[in-house]
């Protein structure tokens, strides 16, 4: 005999009830992976478990493909659902079709469950559990999905091949009830916003890399198959989840990696001076600080690059001496955001009288940057402009005022053109010298991070995110700074100007193994 309607409603809502109602409903709401496998059915491997069992707000999941990404992203929207009533899941894919798709998923798990699913009147396509939990499948579309709020989960599937500007729409749906944001997709290279939530370095997110090589899904066979049947690039990418270099690419991945090092310790920069830096023989600038001031929404950047210099294991020839080798280390990353110009100033003393007369502060005089400029020049910070091309130990001292503890030099960036002095203590460089400086140290291993820097995975999405976009360089996605990577950048240049024989390695005819 066929129940009617108000019995049928009745019955799903007991054995709604008696799922997560029930005395084992702790049970289920904290181990989503044997609600998967006790009451969907349904067999995670160890990958998809992995992933479910992850009790975080933010979720980065880079996976390789056939990972069952949508699978496990339909498990853990109906878990979510159906401890959550009266909350609203979306679902975002690059096609309203793909999200259609994970929406049946969601609805056939559903149905294990004898659960009566209702259409949502509003929204299309959408389904309604009997708690009145909402779960909604949205276009890729940014003119076509906002008007949501109070999103209690955000899953985004194919993130990789979602656009800016949708993610920018989404993002906002979830802060009135700190709902929960998890990012699932194959990488497809260093561009857009999944790439820049992966390097940009912010601990609120919990990243997850699952590779082809650790799954049980895809056997030894198949995927050698895949990988002689793939380009080298490709085959990494779809299989191995790494966010490839590309022909726009200005820093080469390698090169980048190789440069972050955990031997480089970072300075622990206290109140006071340095007295060992000191030395009265002192003949060379040992440390260079490069600022960038912040402009609109950016950060205002200072990195600390040391110069260090070490036997290389080779003797001069004719002479007899021990040669040395020069390379530079970044032992300091701070960026700093919507702060006066009076408390950059304070930071940037504690710096300067921290490490001495043997500083170098390479400041971004470019806009907004000229007023600070004249700002430092008026206070009492100890640094001076009036000998650009001096060792410490040669500047005199000025009547009736403090010792100089370093050297301030303004640089304005430019387009285009050659670098050359302003005539007011300073230099014009174009943009593009900075950059190709620092790539030529980055390629020859010049450069040292420290890679136990706070800020140390920030610089390196920074370096890994910039592209070449016809005569300037811009990072691959607005979600991106450029802070850090400028400030390094002048650092670097003028190290290279000042200090260009001590990077390179002597000739071959004047050295041979100690």
């Amino acid at each position: 005999m066929n129940r009617q309607p108000s019995e049928a409603n009745h019955v799903h809502s007991r054995v709604f009830t008696a799922i997560l109602g029930s005395s084992k409903q702790w049970t289920y709401r904290n181990h989503p992976v044997r609600f998967a496998r006790e009451i969907l059915g349904f067999e995670p491997d160890a990958n998809q478990a992995r992933v479910l069992s992850v009790d975080a707000q933010r979720v980065i999941l880079a996976c390789h493909r056939q990972f069952g990404k949508s699978t496990t992203a339909a498990v853990k929207a109906i878990h979510h659902a159906v401890q959550s009533p009266d909350s609203t899941t979306i679902i975002v894919a690059p096609t309203l079709r793909q999200g259609g798709l994970l929406l049946d998923t969601i609805h056939r798990f559903a149905r294990k469950l004898d659960l009566e699913i209702k259409p949502d009147k509003y929204n299309r396509p959408a389904l309604v559990l009997p708690n009145h939990a909402r779960v909604i499948a949205v276009p890729s579309e940014e003119h076509n999905i906002r008007g949501f709020s109070a999103v209690s989960l955000l899953l985004i599937d194919e993130a990789a091949r979602v656009p800016d500007e949708v993610w920018s729409a989404v993002l906002p749906m979830v802060s009135t009830v700190d709902g929960a944001v998890w990012l699932m997709s194959t990488p497809a290279g260093k561009r857009g916003f999944f790439a820049g939530m992966w390097f940009n370095g912010d601990t609120k997110w919990n990243r997850i890399r699952a590779t082809a090589d650790q799954s049980t899904r895809i056997s030894a066979a198949v995927l050698e198959d895949q990988r002689n049947s793939l380009s080298k690039r490709q085959f990494a990418q779809d299989y191995l989840c790494e966010f490839g270099d590309f022909e726009d690419q200005v820093f080469r991945t390698a090169s980048v990696e190789q440069a972050f090092r955990k031997d480089v310790d970072p300075l622990t920069i206290t109140r006071g001076w340095r007295r060992d830096v000191h030395h009265p023989r002192a003949t060379d600038f040992g440390f260079y600080v490069g600022l960038d001031l912040a402009k609109s929404h950016d950060y205002t950047a200072i990195v600390i690059l040391e110069l260090h210099t070490w036997e290389n294991g080779w003797v001069n020839t004719a002479t007899l001496e021990r040669l040395t080798d020069t390379t530079l280390r970044v032992r300091h990353l701070e960026r700093m955001k919507d702060r006066p110009y009076t408390e950059v100033l304070n930071r940037l003393s504690e710096i300067v009288n921290f490490l001495g007369q043997r500083t170098v502060v390479m400041a971004d005089a470019t806009g907004l940057g000229a007023p600070f400029i004249d700002f430092l020049r008026a206070s009492t910070l100890r640094l001076r402009n009036d000998a650009p091309n001096r060792a410490p130990c040669e500047i005199p001292a000025r009547e009736n005022q403090y010792r100089q503890h370093g050297y301030l030099l303004p640089v304005t960036i430019i387009a285009s053109g050659t670098a050359g002095s302003t005539g007011k203590g300073g230099y014009n460089v174009p943009k593009v010298d900075l950059i190709e400086t620092l790539d030529r140290m980055l390629e020859a291993g010049r450069l040292e991070v420290s890679a136990n820097l706070a800020e140390a995975e920030t610089l390196k999405g920074e370096l890994l995110s910039l592209r070449r976009k016809g005569n300037t360089y811009e990072p691959h996605s607005s979600l991106v700074h450029d802070d850090l990577l400028m400030s390094l950048a002048l650092a670097a240049w003028r190290v290279s100007r000042y200090r260009k024989d001590r990077l390179q390695p002597p000739p071959d005819v004047y050295k041979r193994r100690a």
